[in-house]
């Protein structure tokens, strides 16, 4: 595990509330949302489906799939039978999402215009 700031971690592991993680290039913005995914994901057994990620760069939304995808993937090895992690497998939604960053903007237009 990273060695993560007092404000990476305040990120990471806050609940009940929605977050926006803003930071200069490099800071490791993509680290924390991938982290806190996983952490959701696999230690709080939120439902995939009811994660959502915005990002700016299709880049960013690649690496975060391929990151929370590899590590679902080895906690299924450890515990195969986690019926939660086998339908997390199931990341097709999840990765649509990630991969399109007009999304949010047709939510928005749905719901306010």
């Amino acid at each position: 595990m990273p060695n993560w700031t007092e404000e990476q971690k305040q990120a990471i592991y806050e609940k009940g509330n929605n977050i926006l993680v803003s930071a200069a290039a490099g800071s490791g913005k993509t680290a924390v949302l991938v982290e806190r995914i996983i952490h959701k994901i696999i230690d709080e057994k939120i439902d995939i489906n009811k994660i959502l990620v915005v990002t700016f760069t299709n880049a960013a939304a690649a690496e975060m799939r391929q990151r929370v995808l590899e590590a679902i993937y080895k906690k299924l090895e450890e515990i195969p039978e986690d019926e939660h992690l086998r339908k997390a497998n199931d990341i097709t939604k999840f990765g649509k999402y990630l991969h399109n960053r007009f999304f949010l903007l047709r939510c928005y237009k749905k719901s306010f215009l």
